[in-house]
């Protein structure tokens, strides 16, 4: 711009310019920030209920306990906490199987005690859609 004769921008031509430019630069920086966290969302929404389907399926096909264990633990890293109850602590959750019986409970939350997914099942019944039964 020319003012009075003088060339160039002035100091406050160039503050309103950085300001704006700072502006837009955090908008799509929150824009950007909030979709990574939908998508880190659905991501651990997606493995917990692969992971639900895992072990209804070792459930259904395991003959023993012991059989139960040696399938789960082909899918994830299980652990048997105590007969009957076995765990996984998951990147984002944590995961526990419990058996009991012909009943099988998988529950599914964030460390922060967030309840993902859970869902029981029972060996010989349809439970609806997959056969198993959704809280």
């Amino acid at each position: 711009m020319i003012k009075n004769g003088r060339r160039g921008v002035s100091i406050m031509e160039t503050v309103v310019a950085m300001v704006v430019i700072f502006m837009v630069t955090s908008a799509a920086i929150s824009i950007v920030s909030s979709s990574l966290m939908v998508d880190t969302r659905a991501c651990m929404t997606m493995e917990v209920s692969i992971a639900g389907q895992n072990a209804r399926e070792c459930f259904r096909f395991a003959e023993t306990p012991e059989g139960f264990l040696e399938l789960l633990q082909r899918v994830g890293e299980y652990n048997e906490a105590e007969h009957g109850v076995y765990t996984w602590d998951a990147d984002q959750c944590v995961i526990s199987v419990v058996v009991d019986g012909d009943t099988m409970t998988f529950e599914a939350a964030s460390h922060g005690g967030q309840l993902i997914d859970s869902f029981s099942f029972t060996k010989g019944i349809a439970n609806g859609p997959g056969g198993a039964a959704h809280d």
